[in-house]
């Protein structure tokens, strides 16, 4: 299967990018490009647009700091004190509502049945004669 991104894309697109990084970045392209192509008809999608969707969410997944669990960071010396909390500090793979939209996916909708309920007096009958 085809990669939607390579590294040189994703050194273009995100500034934060390192050559350290190169080889998870290689494979998480691999794998996004694939999360990407089971949810949406790639086919039916722009080439560049499938590049910067897969550039974003794998930029967000590097930004982890590989500290599993750990949501926030606090610390401090007195007077001082400090706090951090992780936009994605499991490096999940997820789609923004924008890349949703970019790749015409996720337009949910709902639908429902209107059965005309009959109405129902105070007297509990269906047709109530009598006057309440």
């Amino acid at each position: 299967m085809d990669v939607f991104a390579k590294p040189e894309d994703l050194k273009l697109v995100w500034s934060g990018y390192s050559e350290l990084d190169e080889s998870r970045a290689s494979a998480l392209l691999s794998l996004v490009s694939s999360v990407i192509r089971s949810q949406a008809n790639a086919d039916e999608i722009e080439p560049d647009i499938l590049k910067l969707v897969t550039c974003r969410v794998v930029s967000r997944m590097l930004q982890s700091d590989g500290m599993p669990g750990v949501t926030q960071e606090s610390w401090g010396a007195s007077p001082y004190s400090g706090s951090v909390s992780y936009a994605n500090p499991s490096g999940d793979i997820y789609l923004t509502k924008f890349e949703k939209e970019l790749l015409g996916i996720g337009d949910g909708y709902a639908r429902f049945v209107n059965q005309g309920v009959p109405n129902v007096s105070s007297c509990g009958y269906f047709i109530c004669d009598e006057e309440v």
